[in-house]
């Protein structure tokens, strides 16, 4: 019998060539295409076809998103930006219609992952452990005067990315710096644990975890993990098995959590309904997510995760590669 080829559509893949080559690698793989609005963005060229869109913020996005989809055939697509899984979520219906089936969490689940404060707000209401947070100075100063919170503080966007913004305040009187701010912050306790990166995969014809990657992050580099050590920490695997019980909306696909852990406790920080920049890693260690998704796309349910899979002690670390090309040719 004719093996089915499956085309893949990456969405704004900018610097992430792991993701593509990886999908490129995969079995039953056709043709991979790749958008982004910038020529500039280096993984465009990692895939078989490479195409300029509009911003996301343009009027007319949605609708070249879908004639892409059309004309090359894509049977899933994906994206690597934030703010454009919320567009794909909204909208999952019309590329259903056409034959495209998302790799996408509900929309309640991104917004919620967006927006830091109902994040936290989300885990305190549902008896998930979380950083203790407050989501103003006024709020902030409430909860230091009941004991509740105490210095040092961290203090960074609601909806940013990446760490930008962020800041470390250990006094009142720098507290109050940010009581004027025109736009929405999270006050956090700043918590000096060791931090851990997990790589997930919740089946999408199941909705059930499937794949569970740990690694003890090393070092960071503009938000995402540079270096880190594979590892399995049975503390943080009862963590997020107890928050996938609680938590209340539905994950869909990869997903990428930030967790800080002593030992005996477990703080989720946030969660990306992405492929995450430290995602290389987890496919090095042969937890290859881009071949669950096109397992899902051909109607084949993935096996539940019952336990670790993939070897400890495997360091990564992240070093720059070049794309070299003539100005005309991109």
């Amino acid at each position: 019998m004719k093996q089915v080829k499956i085309n893949v559509l990456i969405l704004s893949c900018g610097t992430r060539n792991k993701v593509v080559q990886a999908f490129k690698q995969a079995e039953n793989i056709g043709t991979v295409v790749c958008t982004d609005f910038s020529k500039y963005a280096p993984a465009l060229y990692e895939g078989d076809v490479a195409l300029l869109v509009p911003k996301i913020t343009d009027s007319a996005y949605l609708e070249s998103i879908l004639t892409i989809c059309r004309k090359y055939k894509i049977d899933g697509l994906l994206s690597l930006l934030d703010p454009e899984l919320s567009i794909i979520a909204a909208n999952v219906d019309r590329f259903l219609e056409i034959g495209c089936k998302p790799m996408i969490s509900e929309l309640a689940a991104i917004e919620n992952c967006f927006d830091k404060n109902e994040f936290a707000e989300t885990l305190r209401d549902n008896h998930i452990s979380y950083i203790r947070s407050a989501s103003s100075v006024i709020q902030a100063k409430e909860m230091i005067e009941a004991q509740y919170l105490s210095f040092p503080l961290m203090v960074k966007p609601a909806k940013g990315s990446a760490s930008i913004g962020l800041n470390r305040v250990t006094r009142l009187e720098d507290l109050e710096r940010f009581k004027d701010s025109m736009d929405a912050i999270i006050i956090q306790e700043w918590v000096d644990f060791q931090e851990f990166g997990i790589d997930c995969y919740v089946d999408i014809l199941s909705g059930k975890l499937s794949q569970m990657f740990i690694k003890e992050k090393i070092k960071m580099r503009a938000g995402e993990t540079d270096k880190a050590i594979s590892c399995h920490h049975q503390l943080i695997r009862d963590t997020i098995l107890d928050f996938f019980k609680k938590y209340p909306y539905q994950f869909r696909g990869t997903i990428d959590f930030d967790i800080f852990s002593d030992g005996q406790e477990c703080l989720i920080s946030e969660i990306n309904p992405r492929f995450g920049g430290g995602y290389p890693h987890a496919y090095a260690a042969g937890l290859n997510y881009p071949q669950l998704y096109l397992n899902n796309l051909q109607g084949i349910e993935n096996p539940e995760f019952k336990d670790f899979s993939y070897q400890a002690d495997l360091v990564m670390m992240k070093y720059s590669e070049l794309v070299i090309k003539k100005d005309n040719e991109i």
